[in-house]
């Protein structure tokens, strides 16, 4: 979450309303009055500059990130909810505003995630809008313009945008709202729709990961119930994960529960990998002889 002392505090506490709605609707009714109204932003705006005038290393407590022409500064966050500004150069195309620019032209993404944005300034823009069909690619939904001062709302599971080619900056408030169950993001190729690949958008998910990964690397073998655990995650790709970690750190302790993985997984993938995984290790065992 941001620097209170930088954020009003009515923001902070919408973004964490917002965070424990259980309905995405409900979530989105908290975080709306900040999107239509946007004059908050000048207070902040206000109090860096007066920070970069009084001090030119100045840096206001927000996370900020830049690729290529793309500037984002996060504004307010919390596990589920993140209101955010970005800034959009001339001459770039991205596709969802937190893709690489230099990859938006050729991919479109599905986040997952409800998003509503507002264009601010004077000036529009114009989308491309795609829409995820039901054999798993992405169809083209026709143009969409983002008027400047109207919030648009998008269910980012199951429909993208690509903005278009402008000689304009531009400029964007979004709040992002994720969904409580892990949502998949999606990555398609902007061509021809197909998925070129798929990962967990649940943040807590990905620290177990890091976290499975770190006891791997220090060789902690007596943290394996922990990886066990992990392996039977309610979403397949971490279950996965998880067991690959679990693998590389004892793969002699993960034969067992690698074994139930083959044999009783709900996924059909993952036995078919399990098995391999299986097939793998005994026939790298070294000979008892």
């Amino acid at each position: 979450m941001a620097d209170p002392d930088c954020i009003p505090g009515a923001l902070m506490q919408a973004v964490v309303r917002a965070g424990a709605a259980r309905e995405i609707a409900r979530s989105a009714r908290h975080l709306r009055p900040w999107l239509e109204d946007d004059g908050w932003l000048r207070g902040i705006a206000a109090r860096a500059v007066a920070g970069l005038a009084a001090d030119p290393l100045h840096l206001p407590p927000m996370r900020a990130s830049r690729s290529g022409r793309l500037r984002h500064l996060v504004l307010a966050r919390t596990e589920r909810v993140t209101m955010a500004l970005t800034m959009i150069a001339p001459g770039v195309a991205p596709g969802n505003v937190e893709a690489e620019v230099e990859d938006a032209a050729k991919h479109v993404y599905l986040s997952g995630n409800f998003v509503m944005t507002r264009v601010l300034g004077s000036t529009g823009c114009v989308v491309d809008q795609f829409g995820l069909a039901e054999d798993g690619h992405i169809v083209p939904m026709g143009a969409r313009t983002l008027a400047p001062g109207a919030v648009a709302e998008t269910d980012e599971r199951v429909v993208a945008w690509r903005l278009r080619d402008t000689a304009e900056r531009i400029m964007l408030l979004q709040a992002r709202i994720a969904p409580h169950a892990p949502a998949p993001v999606r990555c398609h190729d902007g061509a021809t729709g197909a998925l070129v690949a798929r990962s967990a958008s649940d943040e807590r998910a990905a620290r177990s990961l890091m976290m499975l990964g770190l006891l791997r690397a220090m060789d902690r073998r007596d943290a394996a119930p922990c990886f066990a655990q992990a392996a039977r995650h309610r979403d397949p790709f971490q279950r996965w994960a998880a067991m690959r970690e679990y693998v590389a750190l004892d793969a002699g302790a993960a034969l067992a529960e690698l074994d139930a993985m083959a044999t009783g997984d709900a996924d059909p993938r993952l036995r078919d990998l399990a098995r391999q995984t299986i097939t793998t290790i005994e026939t790298a065992r070294p000979c008892p002889a």
